[in-house]
């Protein structure tokens, strides 16, 4: 489940694209966590050639036009050095990072913001909050326009 979430809230939230059937569509999330890096999944290596940065509603092609959302381009990824695919498959997703260096770096967004305390969370089953564009269903054509909080 989820909720709709606030644009301006979640807006360190990107969106890895790939150009397919003439267009250009979402195939992995990742989070902003410098002006010019972001934070995604290893599984994602390989699958995107585009970045979309404040992007709320993919129904939605004014967000771009207007400026409220930014196109960037990959430069270069590096996963996590114990990342494998036969570890994903054996260990369910083992060390599944990827950092993304972009082209150049974004300003009109801020990243968010990282946990220092090695303290938190202090307690098991203690709440924590997610953000995508989910999957309703493991139909891939079954997947939000929009970004969705989750507490779990």
């Amino acid at each position: 489940g989820g909720s709709l979430a606030s644009h301006k809230k979640y807006s360190y939230m990107a969106s890895l694209q790939a150009r397919r059937w003439g267009k250009w569509s979402h195939v992995c999330g990742a989070t902003l966590i410098a002006p010019d890096v972001l934070l995604s999944a290893a599984h994602c290596i390989g699958s995107y050639s585009r970045i979309e940065i404040g992007r709320f509603d993919f129904s939605d092609e004014s967000e771009v036009k207007n400026g409220s959302a930014v196109q960037l381009w990959p430069q270069f990824d590096v996963h996590h050095p114990n990342y494998t695919t036969t570890s994903r498959n054996l260990q369910g997703n083992s060390h599944d990072f990827l950092l993304i260096k972009m082209s150049w770096p974004t300003y009109e967004f801020s990243p968010i913001k990282l946990n220092k305390n090695d303290s938190i969370p202090v307690n098991e089953g203690e709440r924590l909050r997610t953000a995508g564009w989910g999957v309703y269903d493991w139909d891939y054509d079954d997947r939000s326009n929009t970004w969705s909080p989750i507490s779990s």
